[in-house]
């Protein structure tokens, strides 16, 4: 029995999220997307193309059913004919879908049966995003106009759908990999990093702040609050003070404490993270540890304050 195009496609469409949102990784969405697709669409070869938006060059992300290595030394490209109107008519029309025809084509890339075809019939979907990047999906087929226009009207009913659902994955996939390389640089920093909640509470910490102030490991450290390292309840005030104000601390020296007792110095950059009330949420701290140069710096400046003061008494004095 023959389903209503709409039909099809509120069938289709809890399979298609299934796939996208189980997916490790965004590729790994778009490779499922394109198997769901191209046996619903009954192609002969299918593939996913994208291009990022500083590309200048699209790159074969996946394909099927041969799921050709797009690294391969000897991948063919199916744009290797030049016929760029074939290929993408255009980036400023986004969001579309479409049917081409490109006559006496020859790829090894196709499967024989698209190869001994006079004609080759394409049917394209193509999703583009805010930051440039662009996902064009391709159906190859060999068969009657009259089924693609069926399927056309299945991807048109589609498209609102599988954008949405790419553009959470895509955030969710570029939100993961801002989180690694922060991860990365956090955690292989030398200079000493943590992250605290707005009451002092450690949540995170590099080795290198747990050496800083003498932990025993991590754990120990997490199990400590940043408060307890100020030595100055007034450098305490004025820290949180101005982070709760919403400004960012940058080379602000201060006085601290290790859990053996032992007096360093710091200079602290700090910046905030706040909810979507704008409350503040925790705060990011990156350290340098001066205290060799505090402890050259501070004989100097007493013995500066010292002079100050004795020459200031014989001048009172000679004037009396």
């Amino acid at each position: 029995m023959n389903q209503s195009t709409s039909k099809r496609a509120e069938l289709l469409l809890p399979r298609l999220t299934r796939s996208v949102f189980l997916a490790k990784s965004y590729d790994e969405s778009l490779a499922e997307l394109l198997i769901l697709t191209a046996s619903e669409l009954s192609a002969t070869y299918s593939e996913c193309r994208t291009k990022d938006g500083e590309d200048t060059q699209w790159s074969l992300t996946c394909t099927f059913p041969d799921g050709l290595d797009p690294d391969a030394d000897n991948q063919k490209d199916l744009h290797q004919n030049g016929k760029t109107e074939f290929f993408k008519p255009s980036l400023e029309v986004i969001d579309e879908v479409w049917i081409t025809e490109l006559k006496h084509f020859k790829s090894e890339l196709l499967p024989p049966e698209l190869q001994r075809a006079d004609c080759i019939r394409s049917l394209c979907l193509h999703v583009a995003f805010s930051n440039g990047r662009n996902d064009l999906f391709r159906y190859f087929y060999s068969e009657d106009p009259e089924q693609l226009r069926t399927h056309l009207k299945l991807l048109k009913n589609l498209l609102p759908d599988i954008k949405e659902l790419l553009k959470k994955k895509h955030d969710e996939h570029l939100i993961r990999r801002s989180e690694n390389q922060y991860k990365r640089l956090f955690t292989d920093s030398l200079n000493p990093s943590f992250i605290a909640l707005p009451d002092g509470e450690l949540t995170n910490c590099n080795q290198a702040f747990v050496e800083l102030f003498n932990f025993k490991n991590k754990k120990a450290a997490l199990q400590s609050n940043f408060n307890d390292r100020f030595t100055n309840y007034m450098h305490q005030v004025f820290f949180w003070e101005a982070l709760l104000r919403g400004e960012s601390i940058n080379n602000h020296e201060m006085p601290a404490a290790t859990v053996d007792g032992q007096n360093i110095y710091l200079m602290m950059k700090v910046t905030t993270r706040h909810d979507e009330n704008g409350q503040l949420n925790e705060i990011v701290g990156y350290i340098q540890d001066i205290t060799n140069r505090k402890e050259v710096e501070l004989p100097f400046e007493r013995v500066k304050r010292d002079t100050g003061a004795s020459l200031k008494q014989q001048t009172t004095g000679s004037g009396k």
